[in-house]
């Protein structure tokens, strides 16, 4: 009985999915709009079909050799470091890309590159440059990258990163 019930469910699935096997008759045609029908289930089931991909690259990633890990790793924070520099370049004033910045400004582009990479990714940037304090090691990398003035001085960097917190936890 069970094997009949699967026959049948079959032959209802096969009638469903193809309805112009199933409905079309002598000399007529039908057409089945699988473009459309495409895009309806990519609508209707995208952000599964995102996290499912998500998960699976997670895995993968989880389960590949440790120095390809790391190495990936440590490319996703370079690339979010560039991005927080970017970010910083472009909203304190005087700075620029390619400019010399002074003690100052160099400053103020690192606090608004701290606050965007703590704002977007604090846990991965605290994994990545976990020294102590994560965040005075993120400010370092950001500094090393900048682009300063020769005779500035090493700015005291756990001021930054505490003006920094500060301005996060007042959001």
């Amino acid at each position: 009985m069970i094997r009949l019930l699967n026959v049948a469910f079959a032959a209802l699935l096969l009638l469903v999915l193809f309805p112009a096997a199933a409905l079309a008759a002598d000399g007529y045609s039908v057409t089945v709009p699988w473009g459309s029908l495409l895009i309806e289930f990519i609508v209707a089931f995208g952000g599964v079909i995102v996290a499912a991909i998500l998960a699976i690259y997670h895995l993968v990633l989880k389960h590949l050799p440790a120095p390809i890990r790391t190495f990936l790793e440590q490319r996703n924070a370079d690339q979010l470091l560039e991005r927080m520099i970017n970010y910083g370049l472009n909203s304190a004033a005087g700075a620029a890309k390619g400019k010399t910045l002074n003690m100052e400004v160099g400053s103020r582009v690192m606090q608004a590159a701290l606050g965007y990479g703590f704002g977007q990714a604090p846990k991965r940037l605290a994994k990545y440059f976990d020294q102590g304090h994560p965040g005075v090691a993120v400010a370092k990398a950001i500094y090393a990258r900048l682009d300063m003035d020769a005779g500035a001085d090493e700015p005291d960097f756990e001021a930054i990163v505490a003006d920094t917190a500060a301005a996060i936890a007042a959001r």
